[in-house]
């Protein structure tokens, strides 16, 4: 269904998250402007802006929350809504945070059009207590809270633990996530966290993690689409590289406690769940409020997720969705994120390009909107040359 007078405006710092977002949108029938966010002054990143769909793409600096709104009310329709579509938890956050001001102007994801909702969700606490009322297993946790200079650490943790901010959408984050094998550990891990952050800090029990799994769907308040599920097969700080995209159905009783999960939730948007396998149990992770870095994995596979957000933030009505397919389980790269792993020494030029060249399909090759990868290609070269100069000085 063609939309020539219906912008989507697709936000974020990862370009693939972006250029795949770009893609649903753009078949789904929208014209797209591209927000791209970053912690720095840059130039706009053609990767995705260069993509046939996109009419516009602009630059918004992080984290000033006031520039990205006002990036966005630019392209107000006083006629026609237009859909926001956030593809981090930092555009989503804002967003949320804005919901008042904006939805005067835009559809975008909600809960129960409240500002602070979507926000409020991000909290792993609380994700946690709706997945084990939901019937999944979760590891046991305790929370840090920063009082008098200083983390307070409960008392009944059991060792090894890993730790991890309480709320995803705030900075920093990785650098704050650190296995402790004693109290000695994370005591000293929690002094160093207090340098840079004073949030509360989620302290987990420590599972060793056999298998990683990506579920996306996409919520419309009671009722949710969860057609796959992926399965990390290589990754790069957390994300996927190579993955596996299967029939959820493979796994018996999985979709049926999601979609209970996901109805607690009341969300209106997209989604990306994180699970986790040991000992041949899988366990609930966290819930990104936001379709992750691996959702062009789900449009390839046939089933558009954003146009069926955006065709619900249009009517109203949810449509019966067919998820019946032919398809068995694809294999699929992220190159970016490949890009990563060969550029921080992970892999070899050979293991990267025999791993791209053994995929069924990949994010930004793309014969239908091939200009998006002819810029990735000098992306990759320029990080070739970068990597054989730091190994030149080096020897």
């Amino acid at each position: 269904m063609m939309r020539n007078d219906l912008i989507a405006i697709v936000m974020g710092r990862n370009y693939a998250s972006r250029l795949g977002m770009i893609r649903a949108a753009g078949l789904a029938g929208c014209r797209i402007v591209s927000i791209q966010t970053s912690r720095k002054i840059t130039k706009i990143n053609k990767i995705d802006a260069c993509s046939k769909y996109v009419v516009k793409a602009v630059m918004s600096i992080e984290p000033d929350k006031k520039d990205l709104v006002d990036k966005i009310l630019k392209f107000k329709n006083q006629n026609n809504k237009n859909i926001l579509l956030p593809t981090d938890d930092y555009t989503a956050s804002v967003i949320d945070q804005h919901l008042d001001l904006l939805e005067k102007y835009f559809l975008m994801p909600h809960i129960f059009h409240t500002p602070g909702r979507i926000v409020t969700l991000m909290n792993k606490d609380l994700q946690k207590k709706l997945a084990r009322d939901s019937g999944m297993l979760v590891a046991e946790g305790w929370k840090a809270k920063f009082e008098n200079g200083q983390y307070r650490i409960p008392s009944n943790i059991i060792y090894p633990c890993f730790v991890k901010p309480n709320e995803s959408y705030k900075r920093p984050l990785k650098q704050l996530m650190k296995k402790c094998q004693n109290e000695v550990e994370l005591t000293n891990h929690l002094k160093q966290v207090s340098k840079v952050s004073q949030n509360d800090m989620l302290i987990e029990q420590y599972i060793e993690i056999e298998k990683e799994y990506a579920v996306l769907g996409v919520s419309m308040e009671n009722e949710s689409v969860i057609p796959d599920i992926i399965t990390m097969k290589s990754d790069y700080l957390g994300v996927t590289a190579i993955g596996e995209i299967s029939n959820i159905d493979i796994i018996q009783g999985l979709k049926n406690n999601l979609q209970n999960f996901m109805k607690k939730t009341y969300l209106t948007g997209l989604f990306d769940i994180d699970l986790y396998e040991s000992k041949g149990r899988i366990y609930f992770n966290e819930l990104n409020v936001r379709l992750g870095a691996s959702g062009y994995a789900v449009t390839k596979s046939q089933i558009n997720l954003p146009e069926l957000l955006i065709n619900y933030l249009l009517s109203g009505s949810v449509k019966h969705i067919d998820e019946t397919r032919n398809f068995k389980s694809l294999l699929f790269a992220n190159e970016k994120t490949c890009l990563a792993k060969y550029t921080s020494n992970q892999w070899s030029f050979s293991e990267y390009s025999e791993a791209m060249r053994h995929t069924d399909f990949s994010f930004i090759r793309d014969g239908q909107d091939d200009v998006p990868f002819k810029y990735f290609k000098k992306e990759e070269l320029k990080s070739r040359i970068k990597k054989c100069i730091r190994s030149f000085f080096r020897r």
